[in-house]
């Protein structure tokens, strides 16, 4: 039999919104259950007792408060991408309750309320301030001397991420973050062998999570560092978790274990499910055949929210062992900087996200050492995927963007 229990805290939303939730959800994920007379028979009833003790068990609006702030308001977001691809309500269900059906009609009312909750950009002392203190312990020797524990599932934190390839990027508008995808050398060779569905045993991917804030250019720019969680594919070891294993710290640069327990990998594979399509990956890979720049190592990442527009900047390892240093901003000599930029439109697979989209064009700023020992800056710009040279500039032009893009702060990457 199914109870239900008393409600603690219902859910946060506009009434619309809940009746969005009270038609499709409800029934599975809160304490106000509605049973039909058949789902009362057995051996019915038995399926109908499992899937509610379990839709419970992953969501339960009727225990909102057990919930932070920022998991509320993810879930709201992630509810309409699991309407959007059809994940969610089951099919076996829908089928039984067609009223619980999502239309096109509902997931507008559901789009309507979101828009509300995006986190526009802005100036906020109190974040600057976070990321200055955060970048300053970063880049001393101290830093490198923390101990990052295991994942609670055994996970080891593998630092070699940090120099991965750059999968993708996205701006997330839902929670006012800059994100990136980076992937190991297996994930690359899918991406240029374009054998990304499903992707290869081995396949490794880490999500570096940052605050959003504005630099003086009206730039968004990655602030404070929040998070890190990888993605591991190894079909029979993560057979129950749909072929991948998953692990992620918190808490900044305290690097604190994700979860309370080794079964938060739940709430990992539940989020993923709608993408099953795609190998469970949200990820939509850059052009990194056509591109060798875009294997360079990543230095940082920025938007433009008033030109639409998203860009990476990459280096050699000369130039990123520098960048990553307290070092300035004078390059040193054999060290390349390459600023990416592409046009940006919404996310294919998050509703609130920005992606790159065509590419805009290529900017290289190669260190040479010149006379008496100086080392000199040559600029050099392309329209596009770096094939069409632009002609030359004129002097205060080159200076304005070789200072521009020499004076980016490093990413925060523990």
């Amino acid at each position: 039999s199914i109870s239900n229990p008393a409600i603690s805290k219902d859910v946060v939303a506009s009434d619309s919104f809940k009746m969005v939730l009270r038609t499709a959800c409800y029934n599975c994920h809160s304490n106000e259950v509605k049973l039909a007379w058949f789902d009362k028979i057995s051996p019915a009833s038995w399926l109908v007792a499992r899937d509610i003790r379990e839709g419970r068990k992953v969501l339960n609006f009727s225990e909102w408060d057990k919930l932070s702030h920022d998991r509320q308001k993810g879930l709201l977001f992630e509810i309409l991408n699991q309407a959007q691809f059809g994940s969610m309500p089951l099919k076996d269900y829908t089928f039984m309750h067609p009223q619980a059906k999502i239309s096109p009609w509902h997931t507008g009312i559901l789009e309507r309320y979101l828009r509300t909750l995006m986190v526009k950009p802005g100036t906020d002392s109190s974040k600057i301030a976070a990321w200055y203190k955060q970048y300053q312990y970063w880049t001393t020797q101290e830093a490198s001397k923390t101990t990052v524990n295991p994942s609670l599932n055994g996970f080891l934190f593998d630092a070699s991420y940090k120099n991965w390839v750059v999968i993708n990027s996205t701006v997330r508008t839902d929670n006012g973050t800059l994100k990136m995808i980076m992937g190991n050398d297996i994930a690359v060779k899918a991406v240029i062998d374009h054998q990304t569905n499903p992707w290869p045993d081995g396949t490794a991917f880490a999500k570096l999570t940052w605050t959003a804030i504005l630099d003086t250019a009206g730039n968004l720019v990655p602030g404070e560092y929040k998070q890190i969680a990888f993605m591991r594919k190894d079909a029979l070891k993560y057979k129950t978790t749909d072929g991948w294993g998953f692990s992620q710290w918190d808490k900044g640069l305290e690097m604190a274990t994700h979860g309370k327990t080794a079964l938060f990998t739940t709430e990992c594979v539940n989020c993923h499910k709608p993408m099953k399509a795609y190998d469970y990956v949200f990820t939509i890979p850059l052009p990194l055949r056509e591109m060798p720049a875009l294997q360079d190592r990543l230095i940082t990442s920025m938007a433009d929210s008033q030109g639409h527009s998203m860009s990476t900047l990459y280096g050699n390892d000369i130039a990123t062992a520098f960048a990553r240093s307290p070092k300035g901003n004078v390059y040193p000599a054999g060290a390349i900087l390459t600023l990416v930029t592409w046009k940006q439109q919404d996310h294919e697979h998050w509703f609130g996200g920005k992606m790159p989209a065509t590419m805009q064009g290529v900017e290289k700023v190669v260190f040479v050492k010149g006379n008496s020992e100086q080392v000199d800056a040559l600029y050099e710009g392309y329209k596009g995927n770096a094939r069409i040279k632009l002609p030359a500039q004129d002097t205060a032009f080159v200076q304005s963007r070789i200072d521009f893009i020499t004076s980016q702060r490093a990413s925060i990457m523990p």
